[in-house]
């Protein structure tokens, strides 16, 4: 048998040299939500980019409120330690744009359009992200219980060493895609195309909808528990007294 194709790796946001300090969502609207950086006071810049304070005298985001913007479109950005707990932005457009150690629990993102997206240590706990469009998206060490990605579509998706302990995939149609080194506990894959999905290290126990996962690329070691998801969608029964 041929080798598999390996999947190729998510392309990374194109950002700015120099980003723009907004201090606020309404900062953010008049400069156009492109080119900025929203990181609130007393949050540390790990990677050390070059911000330029013109934006907003104050140069530090403190949001009022949650965010409400359906269809927003927002470009070449950098969220820092950011809450978008909550947030209403169905419809929203996000090209090159980098979260790091943002929240956006519950955030209903349905319907929307991320490209060249980049999270990093982000909890989606809840999030809706249903019959979003989904191309070179990398998630790295992200809390994702329970998000709604429903009917998504995608390419080149990557979520690495996450938690994502029923995650709802069912209905999804995207192709190189890597699971590695999550926690899938009680995922729904159901009706899902994910043509050679790639789990190594992935937790995939009480998967449900297992046999939508044909051509997946998984270890040895998930033979067993992928085995017994498959013959729970089947319906069979294993019973030690069954003789």
């Amino acid at each position: 048998m041929a080798a598999r194709t390996a999947p190729r790796p998510p392309a990374p946001p194109r950002l700015p040299d120099t980003f723009v300090a907004a201090a606020s969502w309404e900062a953010a609207d008049t400069l156009g939500w492109a080119d900025l950086e929203l990181r609130p006071e007393g949050v540390d810049d790990e990677a050390g980019t070059d911000r330029d304070d013109g934006g907003d005298p104050d140069a530090v985001f403190d949001p009022m409120a949650p965010l409400n913007a359906p269809g927003l479109d927002v470009s070449r950005c950098r969220l820092v330690g950011v809450s978008l707990v909550g947030a209403v932005a169905p419809r929203s457009r996000w090209v090159d744009v980098v979260f790091e150690r943002c929240d956006l629990s519950g955030a209903d993102l349905t319907g929307a359009a991320l490209t060249r997206v980049a999270m990093h240590d982000c909890r989606l706990n809840g999030a809706l992200l249903g019959g979003a469009r989904l191309r070179d998206v990398h998630i790295v060490d992200g809390l994702l219980d329970g998000t709604h990605l429903r009917l998504a579509r995608g390419e080149r998706i990557r979520i690495e060493g996450s938690r994502a302990v029923g995650i709802d995939l069912s209905g999804a149609d995207a192709t190189e895609v890597v699971i590695a080194g999550c926690d899938l506990t009680g995922a729904d894959v159901s009706h899902a195309r994910l043509p050679g999905v790639r789990l190594a290290g992935s937790v995939v126990d009480g998967l449900r909808g297992a046999s939508s996962l044909r051509d997946a690329v998984i270890d040895p070691d998930q033979v067993l528990p992928l085995g017994l998801a498959l013959l729970a969608t089947l319906g069979v029964t294993i019973d030690p007294d069954a003789r």
